[in-house]
């Protein structure tokens, strides 16, 4: 099995996930990491500011809100 956050994804290890059928955990260390950043990302967009990428565009849509 392959934990995610503790491996270097190159592309034979991505081969293998994708076409070799190799089972896949997520480390708790970064499951941790994911589960911060996504409440970052919540309390950003949940704000009136424009946060490129985030509640707007990209690119020539940067001033766009989504």
């Amino acid at each position: 099995m392959k934990e995610l956050g503790n491996l270097l994804l190159d592309l034979p290890v991505i081969n293998a996930i994708i076409f070799g059928n190799e089972e896949i955990c997520i480390a708790k260390r970064t499951l941790g990491q994911i589960e911060r950043n996504y409440e970052l990302v919540k309390n950003a967009a949940s704000r009136d500011d424009a946060m490129y990428g985030i509640n707007t565009g990209f690119g020539a849509l940067a001033e766009t809100r989504i």
